[in-house]
Order: C-alpha cells, then structure tokens, then sequence
C-alpha cells in the first residue's frame, strides 16, 4: 500500500488561516480558498495521509500574520490584533 504525503506550503498556510490579502491561491480558473483546502485536508486524513509542515512555511506565514495589512500601514495585522487583546 503506498502512502500519500502533503507538503503544505506557505500559500496554503494563509488560506486555511484566512490571513487577509493571502486567502485564495492558484489561478482564477482552479481557486483554492479556506474551505476547499479544507475539505482535502479532512479527505486526506481519512485516508492516513502525512502531512508535513515545512518549517519555513510556518515562520513565513507567521510573518504575514505579524505584518502589517500594508506596506507603511497603521493598521496592525491579524496577529497583533490577537496578541493586543491579551
């Protein structure tokens, strides 16, 4: 029996996280957004399927969550927002 693996990367990081500006990925005519990566992610599970994180992948998408919306923006980002309400 072989064995699937997923290698999550970056793109799909932002769009199971709905990091604004990043939630879709791929071409306008194979979109990936938070609930179609979603229902592979549960689909693959079912099916025992590794995943793996690339640790660059998590401290990339940390980055964006951390940044602001903008470049030269006020407006902090998601991460700081939670972290603010601590």
């Amino acid at each position: 029996m072989t064995r699937r693996v997923l290698v999550l990367d970056t793109s799909v990081l932002c769009c199971l996280l709905n990091v604004p500006g990043k939630d879709t990925a791929g071409p306008p005519d194979d979109e990936w957004d938070h609930d179609r990566i979603n229902r592979l992610l549960e689909r693959e599970a079912g099916r025992n399927s590794t995943f793996v994180l690339p640790i660059a992948a998590l401290i990339e998408t940390g980055n964006l969550l951390h940044k602001p919306r903008t470049a030269g923006s006020s407006v902090p980002g998601p991460w700081s927002t939670i972290c603010a309400m601590r």
